[in-house]
């Protein structure tokens, strides 16, 4: 589909669920709905995209999101898009197509969701988050959700989550993106796109 003809459709996916720009300047749109945030940090999560994917992982989120009533926002339109993956935005913003703001007490369960229904789908990586579970375009991070009074949001990954703050198991496992060279492969066990499961041997191992 070219371009244009996708930058049409994703206007008319966002004006049929009521979801618009606050001004003409803004490179996001909301739903018309308030937004419900009390607190200056907090968990966010991202669900990545590229142009040839944007429309159908935007349509899922929207009738997942009628059950779910996440808080949310979404990349404006298709070229917005184009460019927030270029790094028209900062390499900061690169690959963020939708952010949700969910609750505290409710962030692993939300992770876990998103995760069920987006994990097969291509995304750009987003640099200053933690991919959950190796996912490629399920990305989320604990930071600013609207000042950053203490001035100790830097998008830099070290930034812990506080105290009161809901623990993600996944955040403190040790995330390979590449297989350490201490390890050899014996047997692929299962292979399923960019995941599988493998028997290894660990040379370090007595």
């Amino acid at each position: 589909m070219k371009k244009l003809s996708l930058s049409k459709e994703y206007d008319l996916l966002l004006k049929q669920n009521n979801i618009c720009r606050l001004n003409s300047s803004d490179i996001w749109a909301y739903p018309n709905f308030p937004h419900q945030i009390v607190n200056n940090y907090g968990w966010k999560i991202h669900i990545s995209a590229v142009l040839t994917n944007a429309i159908d992982i935007a349509q899922r989120f929207f009738n997942l999101n009628r059950k779910k009533c996440w808080d949310f926002k979404i990349i404006a339109s298709i070229s917005e898009l184009e460019r927030l993956n270029l790094g028209y935005y900062g390499n900061s913003q690169v690959g963020k197509f939708i952010t949700i703001y969910p609750k505290p007490q409710n962030v692993l369960e939300t992770l876990e969701i998103l995760h069920y229904y987006f994990h097969n789908e291509i995304g750009i990586a987003v640099g200053s988050d933690k991919s959950y579970k190796l996912n490629s375009n399920i990305y989320y991070r604990f930071g600013t959700l609207l000042s950053d009074i203490k001035n100790i949001d830097h998008r830099d990954k070290t930034l812990h989550p506080f105290k009161d703050a809901q623990k993600i198991p996944d955040y403190d496992l040790q995330h390979y993106h590449k297989l350490p060279s201490r390890y050899l492969i014996l047997k692929v066990l299962k292979h399923l796109g960019p995941s599988g499961v493998l028997k290894l041997s660990n040379f370090l191992c007595k």
